[in-house]
């Protein structure tokens, strides 16, 4: 009977190391997956950040660009304005020379006569 007794114990802790294997077989096939569907997950990420600091960069860059475009067209505009402004003193400066006959040219000479 101790035989039997033995035997069936044998038996038993087969079966129970069977059963262990399987789950823990199973086990390590769900965490493999879920290792798996992280390091996905991950990559995906990685490449979305990838991704959107390219975004920044051009989007940077595009900035920069009309900003410095932005510059150039303010500098243009204080040239012409500039411009502008010396050819008006200029014109202002011709009609008082004109009014006040400097050039010597530009009119006759008001003549006053008084008495006569």
């Amino acid at each position: 009977m101790a035989g039997k007794a033995t035997s069936a114990r044998n038996e038993m802790e087969k079966m129970l190391r069977a059963q262990i294997e399987a789950e823990m077989a199973v086990e390590l096939a769900e965490c493999k997956k879920r290792d798996e569907e992280s390091r996905k997950k991950c990559r995906q990420l990685e490449a979305e950040l990838e991704r959107k600091l390219l975004e920044a960069e051009e989007s940077r860059k595009k900035y920069e660009e009309d900003r410095l475009a932005m510059l150039e067209q303010k500098g243009q505009l204080e040239r012409d304005r500039a411009e502008l402004a010396r050819q008006k003193d200029e014109l202002k400066k011709n009609e008082q020379h004109a009014i006040l006959n400097k050039s010597g040219n530009s009119r006759a000479p008001i003549k006053f006569k008084f008495g006569k």
